[in-house]
């Protein structure tokens, strides 16, 4: 296999000998794997984090720098933290103070700042000398350095601050200022909402809840109060309900004031998807979140919801409940779990099996434990060892392992003595059962390890990174991972995409969940994603088949068979028409970029289409 090399190895980049052949790496069983590395294993650093955006942090010697995919050292080791690389800027630390350096290493925000906060919608928070403001990606001063604390991300337009000479400590947990008065700022630094409440949330649907001197209130962009509450110690629990206090018992009033409980609960507790459980002298209940009781409070245990049903207990026995609150299963069940792909596990006697939604046992209880539904397949447990049954209750693998975990994307893991392989639904092994540990990760791959030696398989099990790395980090879009053998850090390739092409944007390559494909010569990309990464808005006419495309002023139409882009007005030839592939639609990349004005070039070794938009 040809062997691509880095084209620069900075100073730092020790070459030493090196003990495997990119055309022959061997395990310690012998088989023979090629490997294809963009950059050998010759990087002398400390640490390599994984790419991300083109670009993978580097450590050594306790400082930070920055390698492209080649292993180039684009930013030196000096900074005493990095950030993630975004839009072209990488925050940087150095000497206690931080600011941003562009992938030249050029300085674009001074390192003047006490803390700075990522860009969002352009602006940035900064801090100096215990004070907050904002700076553009310019570095100008958007927003002044005044505010005590900020609420770091502008809602709906506004940001919530705190100003006041005395307040000193900052957020409290909750999210409110200890000392000091709240208001609102504009994006220009505007105060829209003046100082004077001490408490505030932000924005959410053109209101945001206030509190002052003790009351409690819902106020709109103006500042205006919209909703009186009139309750002690309100607090906001969704967008449409808040609880309140009084008596030593919490109640529920909605953004219109209208007070949907009385104060009966004991306690609250936080929504999740939607649904809360309150508790009345030690029996529990559900509210959704417009404070409608879902379940009446009169049970021992209550269960989140799953497929419409509650799994609940009472006088020390589990059923389950619809979303109306009416009992479909009896209260009968030593435990249960939640049901997933229509069946729940319920154990009775000391033994486990399967009932469906109408409380029909699906299969036997003889079990001694058992997992919930994953992808049809059910993991079990009889004397100590683990199988997997399907959902007529037929087995499919046999009960031989230490534990048998959920099937992910056809696949599971399973351990025995120690060991850790995965098994398809077929019951077949096909990752033996060998290796300490097994992650399952994107992209279909699975990174395992065996005697301290890390490797990468495919879901099908096949080979993808021999099993002789010291350490092997997650491919970046399914492509490039850095690797370290015998104290050395390089990048591989991942066979398995190897030949797919890649499409970078001013550096940063680009992602698709369609693959970019080659007709007639020309490169052809998911439309939606090359026009949203170009910063252009794009509509769709499903009659006609006609995507159109503007930014800047600039107008593109391109319809599906036609070999044709009007620009303006102007009809342009295609040598490749739009397509559709897999339900998404494809466009000639080249043509759709010059047509916004950003240069296009292709690199043959690596089958990347290079973008720039600087030209």
């Amino acid at each position: 296999m040809k062997r691509i090399f880095a084209v620069i190895l900075v100073a730092l980049m020790v070459i030493l000998p090196f003990s495997i052949s990119a055309e022959g790496a061997s395990t310690s069983s012998g088989e023979t794997f090629d490997v294809t590395y963009l950059v050998e294993p010759v990087m002398d650093y400390d640490y390599v984090d994984y790419f991300r955006n083109g670009y993978a942090q580097v450590r050594k010697n306790g400082k930070y720098g920055y390698i492209n995919l080649q292993g180039t050292l684009v930013l030196p080791l000096i900074y005493d933290s990095i950030g993630v690389q975004y839009d072209g800027m990488v925050e940087v630390e150095l000497a206690n103070k931080f600011g941003f350096v562009n992938l030249n290493n050029e300085v674009v925000i001074p390192l003047i700042y006490d803390d700075i906060s990522f860009f969002d919608d352009g602006l940035a928070e900064v801090k100096i000398d215990g004070k907050y403001g904002f700076i553009d990606k310019s570095g100008t001063v958007v927003i002044p350095l005044i505010y005590d604390v900020t609420g770091t991300y502008f809602f709906e337009g506004l940001l919530l601050v705190c100003k006041n000479e005395i307040a000193q400590n900052g957020i409290s947990q909750n999210g409110i200022s200890q000392n000091g008065k709240w208001g609102f700022i504009d994006k220009t630094g505007k105060v829209v909402i003046p100082f004077q409440y001490d408490d505030v949330k932000n924005f959410s649907d053109g209101l945001a809840f206030v509190e002052k001197d003790n009351k409690y209130s819902l106020i709109d962009k103006s500042g205006k109060e919209v909703v009186a509450l009139p309750y002690d110690n309100v607090s906001p629990v969704s967008k449409e309900l808040f609880t309140f206090f009084q008596n030593d018992k919490f109640g529920f009033v909605d953004k219109t004031g209208k007070e949907i409980s009385p104060a009966i609960y004991d306690d609250v507790n936080e929504f999740y998807n939607g649904l809360a459980n309150v508790t009345i002298d030690g029996k529990w209940g559900v509210v959704d979140e417009t404070g409608k009781l879902l379940l009446p409070v009169i049970y021992d245990d209550t269960c989140f919801a799953s497929e419409g049903y509650f799994c609940v207990k009472k006088d020390g026995k589990y059923g389950f409940a619809d979303m109306s609150g009416n009992v479909t299963v009896p209260y009968q069940y030593e435990q249960a779990s939640y049901f997933s792909e229509g069946i729940a596990s319920v154990k009775k006697d000391g033994k486990w099996g399967y009932i469906d939604t109408a409380g029909t046992v699906v299969i036997p209880l003889v079990y001694d434990d058992a997992h919930e539904c994953s992808e049809g397949f059910l993991s079990v447990s009889k004397e100590g060892k683990w199988g997997y049954l399907n959902q007529n209750g037929e087995i499919v693998a046999p009960f031989i392992y230490d534990e048998a975990w959920r099937f992910q994307e056809g696949i599971a893991s399973v351990t025995k003595d120690g060991f850790e392989g995965f098994l398809d639904k077929s019951g077949k092994v096909i990752l033996p059962i060998i290796y300490d540990q097994c992650f399952q990760y994107s992209d279909d791959l699975i990174y395992i390890t065996k005697d301290d030696k890390w490797g990468i398989i495919d879901k099908y099990g096949n080979l993808v990174v021999p099993v002789i790395f010291d350490d092997v980090k997650e491919f970046f879009n399914g492509d490039i991972a850095a690797v370290q053998l015998n104290g050395k850090w390089g990048i591989i390739e991942n066979p398995l995409y190897k030949n797919q092409i890649k499409v970078t944007l001013n550096g940063e390559m680009l992602s698709f969940d369609q693959p970019p494909i080659i007709e007639n010569g020309r490169t052809l990309v998911p439309m939606r994603a090359i026009f949203e990464a170009l910063g252009a808005t794009v509509t769709w006419d499903d009659t006609t088949k006609t995507a159109t495309a503007e930014k800047d002023g600039t107008i593109i139409q391109i319809q599906i068979d036609r070999n044709t882009l009007v620009k303006n007005g102007q009809s342009i030839p295609l040598d490749v028409p739009p397509t559709i592939v897999n339900s998404r639609t494809l466009v000639p990349v080249r043509a759709i970029s010059e047509a916004f004005g950003v240069a296009v070039t292709w690199e043959e070794s690596t089958k990347t289409v290079v973008l720039n938009t600087a030209g």
